[in-house]
């Protein structure tokens, strides 16, 4: 009896630590390595059938970073259990009344990333529309006054982005990353919005990390240039001085324009700095 008791004793310990392993302890909800596990399978599924789709939804609570800093960790922890809860539980009623209605659902997988970050994998949805019904439930619940001890949230908002398997990815990772890239999309319409993931949305997400990684590469290849531009006193049309700009000529890109260039002025201050420019 002792033996058999062991035996069960150390079964349950190995079956917590595997629990822990794939799992948040704070929330409970899966972590970060096992929805990559289920993305994965999911995309060698879609590679082997053609018919089988899936979707990604990542979501991020509005303002959460100045909410922590407000509300204390131990009242944002309480926030986070209660947004899981609500999530996971949209999820099973959404997944049940998908697969009663029309098939169109067979499962869906609810992650906390790390922070206030979620992510929802939908597989065997049949258009982008069933994700964006399963995000607009998910906004709904969000917004649903909290009940937490203290001085709580009386609501929330999340900024959601959708990214789909139809046309299939080339890499499992694009259907991490994609969904993220419609999520700021998303927060820097205001916030409190879904937003699906397009080609264009990659192009400009690219563009602007290109435009972010190449300034040291301006200054060390002598790429930004002096332009004088003078100022005319418009009365007397005396030039009344000149004002000095600098452009920025890239070698692909050609010559930045002003309003993107702005953008970088931090960035380029910064870098002239560290190399005592």
């Amino acid at each position: 009896m002792i033996v058999n008791r062991d035996v069960t004793e150390k079964k349950k310990v190995e079956e917590k630590l595997a629990h822990d392993a794939l799992h948040h302890a704070l929330t409970g909800l899966p972590n970060r390595r096992l929805f990559l596990d289920r993305l994965e399978r999911c995309f060698q599924q879609a590679q082997r059938d053609p018919d089988f789709h899936y979707a990604v939804l990542f979501v991020d609570i509005d303002r959460f970073k100045i909410c922590n800093e407000t509300w204390g960790p131990a009242l944002a922890d309480e926030a986070l259990i209660e947004m899981g809860r609500r999530l996971d539980a949209s999820l099973r009623e959404t997944d049940t009344a998908s697969r009663s209605a029309n098939q169109s659902m067979s499962d869906a997988l609810l992650s906390r990333l790390g922070g206030d970050e979620f992510t929802v994998l939908l597989e065997g949805i049949r258009y982008a529309s069933d994700a964006m019904r399963v995000a607009n439930r998910l906004h709904g619940v969000v917004a649903l006054p909290f009940r937490l001890e203290g001085n709580g949230p009386p609501s929330a908002t999340v900024s959601i982005g959708i990214a789909c398997s139809d046309p299939l990815p080339e890499r499992a990772a694009d259907l991490r990353n994609d969904p993220e890239t419609a999520m700021r999309r998303a927060q820097a319409l205001g916030g409190g919005r879904s937003e699906l993931f397009d080609r264009a949305m990659h192009t400009r997400a690219v563009s602007r990390l290109q435009l972010e990684t190449d300034p040291r590469t301006a200054l060390n290849q002598h790429q930004l240039h002096v332009y004088h531009q003078p100022i005319v006193h418009l009365e007397t049309r005396q030039i009344a001085g000149f004002e000095a700009l600098v452009r920025w000529q890239h070698p692909t890109g050609g010559l930045i324009s002003p309003d993107k260039f702005r953008r970088l002025r931090r960035t380029l201050a910064s870098l002239r700095r560290s190399t005592g420019g």
